[in-house]
């Protein structure tokens, strides 16, 4: 069996529900192609601390995070790059001025940080714990990783001239997230790392932030539960997350 290079996404795809079910299935297939001889990995947007523990549910050692912008294998971080700095101190200047609440990581845990009191509040639900300072040395942080920014009105928000070109989800109807947004660069990075046939790459995924890493390069799953356009991308479009949609196709194309 020629060895297979697995990126799986999280979120829809790996595991379902608010909680993050992950199928007992779904971990047997996981454990079952590494055995085989696969590479394995996680490909994600969210920081890399914040997926170890789906990394240690599922066995996985091998990260795509940060949206492309960090690699981690065999549980040893390669790089981790952060957001372009001065794009984002020009974006908090603009946010500053027209004193909309935000927030930012600047290191790798689940931690943001921001001056404003009823910031958690607002952004609702989140994995990330949330650190309120009296004010914010701004000149001060080395670097960032996320930004969040909260506003009623999204649309009026991406008016703003500073969030031109910078990476950017929609978390929530009033969450904007400025986070990486590129999981195929980190697939061609981990790769070129490990000089392997791009040939070999199989990514599985079902959201927006997947988009980029359905490539013509390499074979591209859609879960059944996945967004329209994503779907009409994919070589293959397989089960829902919930009914074993990644056993499904890992049996089906005989990877397992």
């Amino acid at each position: 069996m020629r060895k297979k290079y697995f990126f799986f996404d999280i979120d829809g795809t790996l595991a379902y529900g608010i909680t993050g079910i992950i199928l007992p299935e779904t971990i047997a297939t996981i454990e079952t192609l590494q055995k085989n001889g696969h590479f394995v990995a996680i490909a994600t947007g969210r920081l890399q601390c914040s997926a170890i523990p789906q990394c240690k549910i599922l066995g996985i050692q091998n990260m795509v995070s940060d949206g492309g912008n960090a690699l981690t294998l065999h549980h040893k971080i390669i790089h981790m790059h952060p957001l372009p700095k001065q794009p984002i101190l020009d974006l908090i200047a603009e946010l500053e001025h027209h004193q909309i609440p935000w927030a930012y990581t600047a290191e790798n845990k689940t931690i943001r940080h921001t001056k404003y009191v009823k910031f958690k509040e607002l952004a609702g639900e989140s994995n990330m714990d949330t650190l309120v300072h009296s004010s914010i040395e701004i000149a001060s942080i080395e670097q960032f990783y996320k930004i969040y920014i909260y506003h009623p009105n999204l649309k009026k928000l991406n008016s703003l001239p500073s969030l031109t070109g910078l990476p950017q989800i929609h978390y929530n109807n009033n969450m904007l997230l400025i986070e990486p947004t590129h999981k195929e660069k980190g697939i061609f990075n981990m790769m070129e790392y490990l000089k392997a046939d791009l040939a070999d790459v199989v990514v599985f995924g079902d959201g927006i932030n997947d988009l980029s890493m359905f490539r013509p390069e390499w074979f591209s799953i859609a879960m059944g539960n996945a967004i329209e356009i994503l779907k009409q991308k994919a070589d293959f479009v397989t089960k829902r997350c919930e009914d074993g949609g990644i056993t499904y196709a890992c049996q089906r194309f005989g990877w397992i």
